[in-house]
C-alpha cells in the first residue's frame, strides 16, 4: 500500500512546474530511525506554491533562491524547515511522530516496541545520564530508575564504583546484576556517557529468563551509539569541575584532645589524677603550651586536615565524536579523556606526585558495512587506558601496619592526634610518637613512595546481520563474536627514612621506627581474556491482525586467567511472542544454560518464563466511555532464573599446603606446643553443588492519561530464591576440617515499585516532573543455622544484613542504677551504657543480642526529577533518597582514643562524671582511655537511622540561537553549569549516610560544581 501511495504522489508531481531563478539544489531524504530512503516526501518552498516530491530513491531537485526555506513534510513524520544559503545539496533525516508507546525498547537479545512489552523493563535516556557529569557511570543512575538502588561508598579517584542492587537482595552471595554492553558481558562503569545510546534494566523473569543461570539478580543492557546515513555530525563536549568533600569527621585540636584525654585517664583511675608518672596525662603547663602554641616541637598542634587536604579538587572531562554514514558504511567514532585529581596537597618531590589521581582515555569505533542489500557486517573496537596513582601509605606502610584498618592516607590523617608528634624535629629529622602503628604523614607524602596501577582494556566485536527474506519474509540471521582483554600492571616504590621521637620533655628517643629502610620497588601484573560467540535466527512477521516474533539463539563464553582453570558457560535461548491487534499479548522465554562452575551432571538446566498482557484501552467498551485514559495495559509474568555467582569451582576437592610462619605451624605437638608445618587438608568438596534458582512472579500496569501527558507504571513482585549456596552451621565439628558448602539457603523477596510522570508544554515553555519509588523486603526462610538458645537470636525470619546487637537503655546516672542492674561487661561506672537483659538471667552477654534497627540495605528508595526549557534555556534537578535502613558506626568512626588514636568533635558531647550538667544532655558515654568492652559492644546506641534525602543534581543550560553561528558550520552551541550532591537531609551530623565499613576512614564522597560546553558541527 505504501508503494502505491508513493507512486501516485510521484505521478502527481510530474506535471508540477518548478520555477527557479538562482540555482538548483538537490538532495536525498532518509528515515531517521533506520536510514532507509524515503520516496514521496513533499518538498516545498515556504510561502509559495512551488514544490516537488522525492523519487523512488528518495532524491529531489528544486530551483531556489538564497534565503528560501524548504519545507519537508509527510504524513506521520515531523515537518522540517531548512534555510537555503550556500548549500548545493542536502541530506534530510525525517523523524517519525512517535508516541512514547511506539518507542523501541532494548530487551534481551533484541528490541520490542514499548506498547508490546509485557516484562518489567525500565529505561533511562542517555541525556539524563550525562546531566550528573559523573566520572563513573554507575553513579549517574542513582534515583533515576525504579527498582534500582545504588550505594556509593567512596569518592576516591578511579575507585568510586557504586554498588548496584535491582529489587533489593535475594541471596547471601553475590547480588550484582548481569551487565551487558552491546550484547556482551562487560562493565559499564568507565564508559563515556557521550557514547551511550540507550540504558535498559530488566527486572522480572520474563525479561531475564533468556540469560538463564546469570539472570536472577536482574540484567542491565547498555547500547552504545552507532552510525547513521547522512553527512558527518561532529560533537564536542568539555567539562571542568571543582569537587569538595561532602562530610568528614572533625578531629579535635591539641588542647581539647588533651583535656578529653586527661578526663578519660581520670575516669579509669577512680576520678583521680594519676599519682605515678603518665606521659599521656597533660599537666596544666602542658595544657597552656597547647593553648598558646608557644612550643611547637614539644607540644605540637598539628591541624592535619588543613595541612594535607585540599578544599577544592579539580576534575576535567572531554569527548569528541563523529557520527555519519552513507549507503556503504555507517560509523560512530569517539575519543574521551578524563582526569580526576585527589584530595591531598602536593608536597615537594621531583620523582613522583604526592597526590592521588586518576586518568582515563577511551577510544570507541562502531562501524557497519552494507556488503550487499541484505548483508551488514559490523566491526566494533573499544579501548580504555586507565591510570590510578596513590601515595605510599597504601604500599610499604600498609604491609608493615599491624592494623589493616589504617592502611590509607586518609585514615592516617583522621587517626593521628594533633599533639602526637612534630612533623619535623628541631634537627630536621622526621618526628614520630610512641605508637608504632601511627606514621608521620609528612614523611609519607615526601618519602613514602607510591602505588601506581595501569589498566589496559581492549574489546572487539564482530557482527553479521543477514536478511533471509529470500527464504521467507521476516527471517534474519545474526552472528556475533566478542573478545575482551584486560591487563593490569601495578608498580610500587617505597622507602622509609630515619624517624625519631622528640618528646614533650625535649628529649630524643629511639623507638621501633627509628631504623632507616632502603628504597624498595616491585611490579606485578594481572590479566584475563574472555571470548564470546553467538548465532541466532530471528523471525518477525505480521499477518493481518496477528503479529508473531520468534528467536532461536546459541551462545558460548570462555574466560581465561593465569590464576584459575578457564571458566565458561554455554546456552540455548528461545523466545516466542504473539500479539493480536496490539491488544492481547503473550510471550514465552526459555533459557537452557550450562556453567562449568559445577560438576558434571549438575551443569545444565532449563529456565522457562511465561508472560501475558492485555491492552484494555484498545477495547471498544473502553474507547467509547473513558477517553481521558488513552492507554491502559495490565501484564503479568512467572518464571525461573538462576545465579551462578557463588565462587570458583565449589565442587572440587581441594588440598592446600601451608608453610606456616615464625610463630605457628599447621600441627602442634608437645607439652609446650610447638608448631610444625605439613600438608594441611582444606575444605571438603561437594560435587552436588549447583546454581541458585529464583522463582519470580510479577504483576504490572502501564497507563497513559490526558493525551499522554500523565504516565503511570506500577509493579508488584515476589521471588523465592532456593538452593542458595552456604556453609552448614548446624553440624558438629567432630570431623576436624571445614564442611563443604551446600545448596541449603532459601530467601523470599517481595515488594513493589511505581513511576509517575507529567510532561506538558505551553507555547515555548516545556516542563516535566517524574518520580519513582520502590520497596523491597527480603526474609530469610532457611540458612542452615544451628538451633538457637533463644528465638531472638535466630536469623530466620529476618532480612539479609540485619544488624544484631544489644538493646541500649541509655546511660547509668547513679550508683543505685548500677547496683540494681544485671552484670554488665567489665566494671561499669556512672555514664557508661546500660543494656537490657533480654533473657533475664542477670548477665549481659551474647544471649541478649537480638535484631536491632533495619538491615544495611535500604528497603525503600526513591527519586524525583523535574525541569523545564524555554527559548534556549533549560533547567533540571534530581532528588534521590532511601529509607528503612540502619548504619552502624564503630571503631575509629565514633570511639574515643581507639588503639591510641584520635578524638573528634562529637566526643565533646560526652557524659562527664565531674560535671552533672552534662548528665541529662550527653550524646556520648563517659570517656575511657582506649577500648572499653562495655561501651563498645554493638548495640542500638551506635546504630543510626540511615534515611536520607539528597539533592543529587541540578543543571542549568543555555543553547545559543542557531543563526548566530550557522555560517561557521556550528549547528548547536550550549553552555551549562551543574552541581552534584549539593544538599543532604538525614539523621547524622558527622558522616555521609552511604558510608559503609562501619568507620569514618573511607575516602569521602564529593560535592561537584561543573561548567561545561557542548558543540555540534
Amino acid at each position: 500500500m505504501k508503494k502505491i501511495i508513493y507512486t501516485l504522489l510521484i505521478f502527481l508531481a510530474l506535471g508540477h512546474t518548478v520555477y527557479g531563478q538562482q540555482k538548483v539544489i538537490t538532495g536525498t531524504v532518509i528515515e531517521d530511525a533506520n536510514s532507509t530512503l524515503m520516496p514521496g516526501i513533499n518538498v516545498a518552498i515556504k510561502g509559495t506554491n512551488t514544490g516537488t516530491f522525492t523519487d523512488m530513491d528518495g532524491k529531489f531537485s528544486i530551483s531556489v533562491k538564497p534565503g528560501d526555506i524548504l519545507v519537508f513534510s509527510f504524513v506521520g513524520y515531523e515537518t522540517q524547515d531548512i534555510k537555503i544559503n550556500n548549500q548545493t545539496s542536502l541530506t534530510v533525516r525525517m523523524k517519525a511522530k512517535l508516541s512514547e508507546l511506539d518507542e523501541v525498547v532494548v530487551v534481551g537479545y533484541g528490541t520490542q516496541k514499548k506498547v508490546s512489552v509485557v516484562g518489567a523493563i525500565s529505561t533511562v535516556k542517555a541525556d539524563e545520564l550525562k546531566q550528573s557529569a559523573s566520572a563513573n557511570l554507575s553513579n549517574a543512575i542513582a534515583g533515576r530508575i525504579s527498582g534500582v538502588m545504588t550505594k556509593m561508598v567512596s569518592g576516591q579517584p578511579g575507585n568510586d564504583d557504586s554498588r548496584i542492587f535491582i529489587r533489593g537482595m535475594g541471596t547471601f552471595n553475590d547480588n550484582t546484576p548481569l551487565v551487558l554492553v552491546d550484547g556482551i558481558e562487560r562493565s559499564f562503569n568507565q564508559i563515556d556517557p557521550d557514547d551511550i545510546e540507550s540504558f535498559s534494566v530488566m527486572k522480572d523473569a520474563s525479561a531475564t529468563a533468556v540469560y538463564g543461570v546469570r539472570g536472577a539478580n536482574g540484567v542491565i543492557l547498555v547500547t552504545t551509539k552507532r552510525g547513521q546515513i547522512g553527512k558527518p555530525v561532529v560533537s564536542f563536549s568539555a567539562h571542568a569541575a571543582i569537587q569538595t568533600p561532602i562530610r568528614t569527621a572533625k578531629p579535635l585540636d591539641a588542647y581539647n584532645f588533651a583535656l578529653l584525654k586527661n578526663e578519660a585517664i581520670r575516669n579509669d583511675n577512680g576520678g583521680q589524677v594519676p599519682t605515678s608518672a603518665n606521659y599521656y596525662y597533660s599537666t596544666d603547663e602542658d595544657l597552656q603550651h597547647y593553648l598558646t602554641g608557644d612550643s611547637p616541637y614539644t607540644h605540637p598542634n598539628n591541624d592535619l586536615i588543613d595541612m594535607f587536604l585540599r578544599k577544592a579538587i579539580p576534575q576535567y572531562q572531554t569527548n569528541l565524536n563523529i557520527r555519519g554514514g552513507n549507503k556503504i558504511v555507517k560509523y560512530f567514532v569517539s575519543l574521551g579523556f578524563l582526569f580526576q585529581d585527589g584530595i591531598y596537597k602536593e608536597y615537594k618531590n621531583d620523582d613522583y606526585s604526592t597526590n592521588a589521581n586518576y586518568r582515563r582515555l577511551n577510544l570507541r569505533s562502531n562501524l557497519d558495512f552494507n556488503v550487499t542489500k541484505t548483508t551488514v557486517v559490523g566491526v566494533d573496537l573499544n579501548s580504555s587506558f586507565r591510570s590510578r596513582h596513590n601515595i605510599g601509605v597504601n604500599s610499604r606502610f600498609a604491609a608493615e601496619s599491624t592494623n589493616p584498618e589504617y592502611n590509607n592516607m586518609f585514615e592516617l590523617l583522621m587517626r593521628q592526634p594533633a599533639n602526637y608528634s612534630p612533623l619535623k624535629n628541631p634537627d630536621g629529622t622526621y618526628g614520630n610518637g610512641k605508637n608504632a602503628t601511627i606514621y608521620n604523614p609528612l614523611q609519607i607524602v615526601e618519602k613514602g613512595g607510591y602505588y601506581h596501577t595501569n589498566q589496559d582494556v581492549l574489546q572487539g566485536t564482530f557482527r553479521l546481520d543477514q536478511d533471509l527474506k529470500f527464504i521467507t519474509k521476516g527471517l534474519t540471521f545474526k552472528a556475533m563474536l566478542g573478545i575482551n582483554s584486560f591487563l593490569s600492571t601495578a608498580q610500587t616504590l617505597s622507602e622509609r627514612p630515619f624517624m625519631i621521637e622528640y618528646d614533650k620533655y625535649g628529649n630524643y628517643t629511639d623507638n621501633i621506627l627509628s631504623e632507616q629502610l632502603p628504597v624498595l620497588s616491585s611490579s606485578t601484573t594481572n590479566d584475563w581474556q574472555r571470548i564470546y560467540g553467538e548465532v541466532s535466527f530471528n523471525y518477525n512477521r505480521t499477518f493481518g491482525d496477528h503479529a508473531v516474533t520468534a528467536l532461536a539463539l546459541y551462545n558460548q563464553s570462555q574466560t581465561f586467567t593465569k590464576a584459575n582453570v578457564p571458566t565458561g558457560y554455554l546456552g540455548f535461548v528461545g523466545r516466542l511472542t504473539y500479539g493480536y491487534k496490539q491488544k492481547y499479548l503473550a510471550e514465552i522465554n526459555l533459557g537452557y544454560n550450562g556453567s562449568n562452575q559445577f560438576a558434571e551432571g549438575r551443569r545444565y538446566s532449563l529456565f522457562p518464563a511465561i508472560s501475558a498482557g492485555w491492552v484494555i484501552s484498545e477495547e471498544k467498551f473502553w474507547k467509547n466511555n473513558i477517553s481521558f485514559i488513552n492507554f491502559l495495559k495490565i501484564r503479568g509474568s512467572y518464571g525461573e532464573v538462576g545465579n551462578d555467582k557463588i565462587g570458583n569451582y565449589q565442587y572440587l576437592y581441594l588440598q592446600t599446603y601451608n608453610n606456616g610462619n615464625a610463630n605457628f605451624g599447621n600441627y602442634n605437638f608437645g607439652v609446650t606446643p610447638q608448631g610444625y608445618n605439613g600438608l594441611l587438608e582444606g575444605r571438603l568438596g561437594n560435587d552436588q553443588v549447583t546454581w541458585e534458582r529464583a522463582k519470580k512472579t510479577n504483576v504490572g500496569m502501564d497507563m497513559r492519561l490526558f493525551n499522554g501527558r500523565f504516565t503511570l507504571n506500577a509493579d508488584y513482585f515476589h521471588e523465592i530464591r532456593n538452593d542458595i549456596l552456604m556453609e552448614y552451621n548446624n553440624l558438629p565439628m567432630v570431623l576436624g576440617i571445614s564442611y563443604p558448602p551446600g545448596n541449603i539457603g532459601i530467601v523470599r523477596n517481595q515488594g513493589g515499585e511505581i513511576e509517575l510522570g507529567w510532561n506538558d508544554k505551553y507555547k515555548d515553555f516545556n516542563y516535566f516532573i517524574k518520580g519513582n519509588m520502590s520497596y523491597a523486603r527480603n526474609k530469610i526462610i532457611e540458612n542452615g543455622e544451628a538451633l538457637q538458645k533463644y528465638p531472638w537470636m535466630s536469623q530466620k525470619g529476618q532480612s539479609i544484613g540485619q544488624h544484631y546487637g544489644l538493646v541500649a537503655l541509655g546511660l547509668f546516672k547513679s550508683q543505685e542504677e548500677i547496683d540494681s542492674a544485671p552484670q554488665h561487661i567489665g566494671t561499669v561506672q556512672i555514664g557508661d551504657i546500660r543494656y537490657k537483659d533480654l533473657n533475664e538471667d542477670g548477665v549481659i552477654d551474647e544471649y541478649d543480642e537480638c535484631p536491632i534497627g533495619y538491615s544495611n540495605i535500604p528497603r525503600i528508595q526513591f527519586g524525583l526529577t523535574a525541569g523545564f526549557s524555554y527559548k534556549g534555556f533549560d533547567f533540571s534537578m534530581l532528588w534521590q533518597g532511601a529509607a528503612q535502613f540502619s548504619v552502624y558506626f564503630s571503631n575509629g568512626a565514633v570511639w574515643e582514643f581507639r588503639d591510641g588514636g584520635n578524638a573528634f568533635e562529637h566526643h565533646l558531647g560526652r557524659f562527664n562524671p565531674e560535671d552533672p550538667s552534662t548528665w541529662d544532655t550527653a550524646t556520648y558515654p563517659r570517656l575511657h582511655d582506649g577500648n572499653f568492652p562495655n561501651n563498645h559492644r554493638k548495640s542500638t546506641y551506635w546504630l543510626k537511622k540511615g534515611d536520607y534525602l539528597r539533592l543529587k543534581n541540578v543543571e542549568i543550560g543555555y543553547s545559543l540561537p542557531k543563526h548566530l553561528f550557522s555560517k561557521i558550520g556550528v549547528s548547536k552551541l550550549r553552555f551549562f553549569v551543574s552541581g552534584t550532591n549539593l544538599l543532604t537531609f538525614d539523621h547524622q551530623n558527622t558522616f555521609d549516610p552511604e558510608t559503609e565499613n562501619e568507620r569514618a576512614y573511607n575516602y569521602p564522597q564529593m560535592s561537584q560544581y561543573t561548567f561545561g560546553v557542548n558543540i555540534q558541527f
